[in-house]
């Protein structure tokens, strides 16, 4: 089994300020983030690639 989740709204949760960068910097927090598990799964190892295609939401 693999699940899949998506976090919306995390720029509520995780302000820019929160990364310690240097002061000058610009700082944006994109909103929405992904995550998969295997849950139950002993193996740590996948026996094929797993690919991720992502993009820039703005």
């Amino acid at each position: 089994a693999v699940a899949f989740m998506s976090y919306r709204k995390m720029e509520n949760l995780l302000k820019p300020d929160f990364f310690n960068t240097p002061k000058d910097t610009v700082k944006t927090m994109m909103s929405t983030v992904i995550s998969v598990t295997l849950p139950k799964t002993t193996n740590t190892k996948l026996t094929k690639p797993v690919n991720f295609t992502f993009r820039h939401i703005r």
